[in-house]
């Protein structure tokens, strides 16, 4: 029995290997339900691609190698097409999958012409014996950190911060805008060649107090963000990210705002702080530095790796900033709403005007005008939300922020990365102590003044 069922347990451990070893080496960063769908589509394009084997030739065993050699090349196209490209490099996609094809199309002809069942067989079983090991030795390597997201996933907040309840009565609103890897004022324009001085006139003349100078403690979001929410520097880069995600979803901030009596609204991306979205989002925090979700990270590696953009990141961005353009959505009740979204930082899908650019061009930070272009588009998307939250709640608080400015424009040196967009709206306070002031402590000192209370300016532990 055991015998007749090995060549397609070894098909669908050959079709499960890449998503399952990228999930098991990012546990803490991925639901396994984000993987599912992956995993059933490879086992899908398996099972044609057997079925097509299987009827031409009627021969099991062989049908099962044949679609072994040809699963490898479909889930793992990239790696190989780069191998063939480190020695003929100057061949593209399009020359390199005819190739590919080709000799695939002739070792399956060797196989059913020259070779026994018997050696198919072993072929066979040393696959199996060999990849499924792999499967499940990532799964038991990856089993702590398994356990520990559960753990935290269940485990109670127990530090907490209680101010008086009855401040918060006569408290305005707040509207955080964060935008991911959005520039400081010097940084666009020393490595990009852009003044952006007119948004910070604008910003000023709004009644923002801009902060020109303020930079933060890293360039990793998941540290910076984690930190921002709060309110001190509790992780840094070399913390766990199922820490980091467990303290941004149970953060200091929301907790206080909760407390005292705050509705809690999340737009974009608000899931990688643990706040639902009106506006969808995966969460952000799932994403890689080029902008992909796990599913597409899974697809890049494959044959059709040059079609993969997400089309949706477009509608959820410019739906979030809309938001803001409907008087319906200006409560009367306290709300604190969280905006979060992973733009400038790429895919890069706006030009300067909001078009949409070459799909081919989605991370490519080697051409300054990709990033450059979104920068804009999302500078312009920005003064219009801005003057929307000003025109139907000119009392709020409006907390302007980015984690840290663009990491990979050629020759940006390491303080310059970690250098962030920060502006606060605060009409009734003087807010300029926040200048030359962290991401942290720019919250600690609006909090001070929201709640009176007297958190102090905190350091970043070495």
């Amino acid at each position: 029995m055991l015998k007749k069922i090995i060549p397609f347990i070894s098909i669908i451990f050959v079709s499960i290997y890449l998503p399952t070893y990228i999930y098991t080496k990012n546990v803490d960063k991925v639901l396994f339900f984000d993987v599912l769908p992956v995993l059933i589509v490879f086992c899908a394009i398996s099972a044609l691609v057997f079925t097509i084997f299987l009827l031409i030739t009627k021969n099991v065993v062989k049908s099962s190698l044949s679609a072994i050699i040809f699963i490898i090349i479909i889930t793992n196209y990239k790696l190989l097409e780069g191998a063939f490209n480190f020695l003929l490099p100057m061949l593209n996609y399009w020359h390199v999958l005819p190739i590919f094809l080709v000799v695939s199309l002739h070792i399956v002809y060797f196989i059913y012409i020259k070779t026994t069942n018997k050696v198919c067989e072993i072929t066979i079983n040393i696959i199996c014996i060999t990849i499924g090991s792999l499967v499940i030795f990532n799964f038991i390597l990856a089993a702590p950190s398994i356990i520990k997201t559960v753990r935290l996933a269940i485990t109670e907040a127990d530090d907490k911060m209680y101010v008086d309840s009855q401040k918060a009565n006569d408290s305005p609103n707040i509207y955080y805008l964060l935008l991911d890897e959005y520039s400081s004022f010097d940084v666009i324009e020393q490595y990009y060649n852009y003044d952006n001085t007119e948004f910070a006139n604008w910003l000023e003349a709004q009644g923002f107090f801009v902060s020109y100078n303020s930079s933060n403690e890293s360039s990793d979001t998941t540290t910076v963000v984690t930190n921002y929410v709060n309110l001190e520097y509790l992780v840094n880069d070399e913390t766990s990210s199922s820490d980091k995600s467990y303290l941004r979803k149970n953060s200091k901030l929301v907790e206080l705002m909760s407390l005292n009596g705050y509705k809690i609204i999340g737009l974009g991306d608000s899931m990688f702080i643990g706040i639902d979205s009106m506006t969808g989002g995966n969460g952000g925090g799932a994403n890689t530095i080029e902008g992909l979700d796990f599913q597409q990270v899974v697809l890049n590696y494959s044959v059709i790796y040059p079609f993969i953009i997400n089309e949706s990141d477009s509608s959820l961005i410019l739906d979030s900033f809309d938001y803001f353009n409907y008087k319906n959505n200006y409560a009367d009740e306290q709300t604190f709403t969280v905006m979060y979204l992973v733009t400038p930082h790429e895919p890069f899908i706006f030009d300067e005007n909001g078009g949409s650019v070459l799909p081919r061009n989605y991370n490519n930070w080697d051409d300054k005008e990709f990033y450059l272009g979104q920068y804009i588009y999302i500078t312009k998307l920005i003064k219009q939300a801005v003057s929307k939250i000003i025109e139907n709640d000119p009392n709020s608080i409006i907390v302007l922020q980015s984690d840290h400015s663009a990491r990979f424009v050629n020759g940006i040196v390491a303080n310059d990365r970690q250098k962030i967009l920060n502006a606060v709206y605060y009409p009734s306070k003087d807010i300029s102590k926040i200048n030359a002031k962290s991401g942290v402590n720019t919250w600690r000192l609006v909090i001070n003044q929201l709640f009176d209370m007297n958190l102090n300016i905190v350091e970043v532990d070495e």
